[in-house]
């Protein structure tokens, strides 16, 4: 009897579903604790199917961070549409990331371990190039926020910097608040008693105002800037915060 051979649909289906449990999973238990086994107990497929399709834990983990960042990048596109100055589309695009990393704590922290040499010499090459693509896919829609604010005259490049090296400085300060403050990290004495909330966009806006982004947050309502964000382009996440009991501190 000739085996039945699946279609290229149902074998996209069926990854997405592998990649859907492991990212449940993994807010459960934590990246370190996940492997293979644990996946395959949590969906209907052999350990012979989930291995055709990811060739080790850390090419899943790949996998899952693609899938994540193409949600992401939807995020990214609604806050950049946001209707005020390009500063505050710049907020809606960090705002977009902290959503990100309250709805999904672990998978925002596994970005560092998706760029260990470790785990890339154990990824497919195919996969980390469609990771790469992901990543540049999302710098580029911030760099023509960034790019948008500087033809207005929102803002001045610094003689030493380019476009690349502004919005990167910008992600870092932001990714830096979330990984310090992370539910899932242990608080050391510099973070002790900080509210992720709050240090985040102080984090954020103090940073716009240090690369001299218009108008500075000395000169309009930050707070009113990020509530309208909140109701008026991200509403579905901060509903679906509070159907987990989380309520925003800003």
């Amino acid at each position: 009897m000739t085996p039945r051979i699946a279609s290229p649909a149902t074998i996209e289906e069926r990854e997405n579903h592998i990649l859907q449990t492991t990212a449940e999973l993994m807010e459960e238990i934590g990246y370190s604790a996940l492997t293979i086994d644990k996946v395959v107990a949590r969906v209907p497929y052999s350990k012979g199917t989930v291995y055709n399709h990811f060739s080790s834990k850390e090419d899943l983990l790949v996998g899952l961070c693609i899938l994540k960042l193409g949600e992401l990048k939807k995020m990214f596109f609604r806050a950049a549409k946001f209707n005020g100055s390009n500063r505050e589309r710049l907020l809606a695009m960090n705002t977009a990331y902290f959503l990100y990393a309250l709805l999904s704590p672990a998978q925002a922290m596994a970005v560092l371990y998706v760029r260990t040499s470790d785990l890339q010499a154990k990824a497919s090459h195919t996969r980390l190039e469609k990771l790469f693509d992901a990543d540049t896919d999302m710098m580029a829609i911030a760099i023509r926020v960034v790019e948008d604010a500087l033809v207005s005259g929102e803002f001045k490049l610094p003689h030493h910097m380019n476009l690349q090296q502004v919005t990167f400085g910008l992600w870092t300060s932001a990714f830096g608040s979330i990984a310090l403050l992370n539910s899932m990290i242990e608080s050391c004495p510099v973070s002790s008693g900080l509210l992720l909330d709050q240090e985040f966009f102080n984090t954020v806006n103090i940073m716009m105002d240090g690369y001299g982004f218009k108008p500075l947050s000395t000169e309009h309502d930050t707070k009113a800037s990020l509530k309208r964000i909140l109701s008026d382009v991200f509403a579905p996440e901060v509903a679906a915060l509070e159907q987990r009991g989380r309520t925003l501190c800003i």
